[in-house]
């Protein structure tokens, strides 16, 4: 017997009320940022330093975003940057019809990183 798939609305089902503090959550992590690009249409990654309770903030934070935005899939790494060091990486995709949202995401960490926005 094969499974059906199952559809899930792409869209963003955080009540309106909890939205600011969700994009507050958002802002503070990216000040935590050291690296933000998008790779493809599709996806971006964000790059932060190694530590245990930053990884505990981010994979918190992104479950809890992919569980109200199912166009969000979320992806925790390791990297190195270009000194050498390691870092931890957040790859973000969707799918080609949510593209603008992923760049507007991607510019917005970035900004926050570069304190062009607060």
């Amino acid at each position: 017997m094969s499974e059906l798939p199952i559809r899930v609305a792409q869209a963003c089902t955080l009540p309106t009320v909890e939205r600011p503090a969700r994009s507050a959550e958002w802002g503070s992590l990216f000040r935590e940022v050291t690296a933000a690009e998008s790779v493809g249409a599709q996806w971006g990654r964000l790059v932060f330093p190694v530590d245990s309770a930053l990884e505990m903030r981010v994979r918190d934070l992104a479950s809890r975003e992919s569980s109200c935005c199912s166009f969000f899939t979320f992806q925790l790494g390791e990297g190195v940057d270009a000194a050498g060091a390691q870092t931890m990486t957040l790859d973000v995709s969707v799918p080609p019809s949510q593209s603008a949202v992923l760049d507007a995401f991607i510019a917005w960490a970035d900004g926050v990183r570069t304190g062009r926005l607060a």
